[in-house]
């Protein structure tokens, strides 16, 4: 196999799988600092998916969810939230956003 070219810093990388043999190419999202991963059969395809990848993500529309857009991700918020009860949302926000410690109170003065 002929020796490959080195990708550029910040470019990702494509490398053989030793499991099941599957190509990976590899970026980090710039968004997010979280690193994606895309499968191929090939390594001709996985570096064409990466090229395709780091495209997006420079043109700013690299969606990180599966082919899934802004405006069909807060269609599903919406529903899912006027599903639930009243009470519900406002007891999983608590949950998830728990309030600040609050500050030790100074001794009463007597």
């Amino acid at each position: 196999m002929p020796k490959r070219k080195r990708s550029v810093h910040g470019g990702g990388s494509v490398y053989q799988r030793k499991g099941d043999g599957r190509w990976v190419a590899k970026f980090k999202v710039e968004a997010t600092g979280k690193w994606r991963e895309l499968y191929a059969r090939t390594e001709k395809e996985a570096y064409a998916k990466l090229q395709q990848a780091l495209f997006e993500q420079k043109q700013g529309t690299l969606v990180t969810a599966p082919q899934q857009s802004l405006q069909a991700h807060m269609e599903h918020w919406l529903v899912k939230r006027l599903e639930l009860k009243d009470g519900t949302y406002s007891t999983r926000a608590r949950r998830s956003h728990p309030p600040e410690p609050s500050k030790k109170s100074s001794p009463i003065s007597r």
